[in-house]
C-alpha cells in the first residue's frame, strides 16, 4: 500500500463559495481547510501516528469554478527530513486543470526512545 501518495474526489458545495449561496468561486479558506486535511491525512498514514501542521502555504493561481462541483485533490510526500515530512498537493479538474497549489511541512510523532522517523519509508 502506498503511504505516500493520497488522491481525493472533494465536492464543494455552495457554502464553500466566495460568500454567496449561488454559483461562484471557491473560498480561499475552504481551500486551504482541504489542503490542510488531506496532507495531515497522508502524513499521519506515512508515519503510522498523530502529525501536527508546522506550515501551510497555499497558491492560488486561478478562480475554482463551478462552485458547487467536484474536484480532484492530490498529495504525496516530497521528503522527510529532521522529524518533519514535506508534502505537496493540487486542487483541479480532475482534467489537467490545476487551479491551486500548496505546500506543507509537518511535525513527525516521536517513537519510543525519541526517535521520529517515520514508519514507512520514501
Amino acid at each position: 500500500r502506498d503511504r505516500t501518495r493520497a488522491v481525493w474526489a472533494v465536492y464543494l458545495g455552495p457554502y464553500c463559495s466566495n460568500g454567496d449561496v449561488q454559483l461562484g468561486v471557491g473560498c480561499g479558506g475552504a481551500i486551504a481547510a482541504v489542503f490542510d486535511l488531506i496532507t495531515a491525512n497522508l502524513a499521519s498514514l506515512f508515519a503510522g501516528g498523530r502529525t501536527a501542521t508546522a506550515t501551510l502555504s497555499v497558491k492560488m493561481s486561478k478562480p475554482v469554478l463551478p462552485i458547487p462541483g467536484l474536484f480532484r485533490v492530490e498529495s504525496w510526500i516530497e521528503k522527510e527530513e529532521k522529524g518533519k515530512v514535506h508534502l505537496k498537493a493540487e486542487l483541479s479538474n480532475g482534467n489537467g486543470l490545476v487551479f491551486d497549489t500548496c505546500e506543507a511541512v509537518l511535525g513527525l510523532p516521536k517513537k519510543a526512545g525519541g526517535n521520529t522517523k517515520a514508519v514507512s519509508k520514501l
